[in-house]
């Protein structure tokens, strides 16, 4: 190296031996101003703060590894585990069923609604889960014509003749027990 050289590259091994010093890191070799700098001793410095850094990236808490996972399409990444794998969600649901049975606009992950007297099958876009299909809201919307409806989610339940094998069973029925057509949103919580 020649002069300026020389002199930034020992004012940086000064600085980061200052460093590592104050991290109780040995540095084997130590130079003298006119000494003569072998390859070897450089080395052996060189490894010793490679050691001390190596074990510092290793000690860091709660350091997060390079992301490697994905999720099918139509889920999210819920959380990031610390290796780097991901946890997936189910998105929600949700939708306005008019007394036809068709969709108001702005529902969420519907693909289609089912419709007989009374009840509804609605399925999603992308599967739900059957602990998201228990925990589903129904409400009734707007007026109702045939009286006081009862709105219930019958998932797996007697009583209803549709075919709805994955998706959300919904059946409107009067006081008497009725079934009836009738408007009422849902929605599905996310998972």
């Amino acid at each position: 190296m020649k002069g300026n050289n020389l002199k930034f590259f020992f004012l940086g091994a000064a600085l980061v031996a200052t460093g590592l010093w104050a991290m109780a890191v040995t540095i084997p070799n130590t130079f003298t101003s006119g000494e003569a700098l072998s390859a070897a001793k450089l080395n052996a410095n060189f490894a010793a703060l490679k050691t001390a850094v190596d074990a510092l990236e290793a000690a860091v808490p709660g350091k997060q590894n390079r992301i490697s996972g994905t999720c099918s399409e139509g889920r999210y990444i819920r959380s990031v585990n610390a290796d780097g794998t991901v946890v997936c969600g189910n998105p929600g649901a949700f939708g306005q069923v008019r007394e036809d049975g068709s969709l108001r606009g702005g529902a969420l992950n519907v693909a289609a609604v089912t419709k007989g007297t009374g009840e509804y099958c609605i399925t999603f876009t992308v599967p739900l889960s059957q602990g998201q299909l228990e925990t589903a809201q129904v409400t009734l919307a707007g007026d109702v014509s045939s009286g006081v409806l009862f709105p219930r989610v019958n998932n797996g339940q007697a009583g209803f003749t549709l075919s709805c094998p994955s998706g959300l069973q919904v059946v409107l029925t009067t006081a008497a027990g009725t079934k009836t057509d009738g408007r009422f949103s849902f929605s599905v919580p996310p998972q």
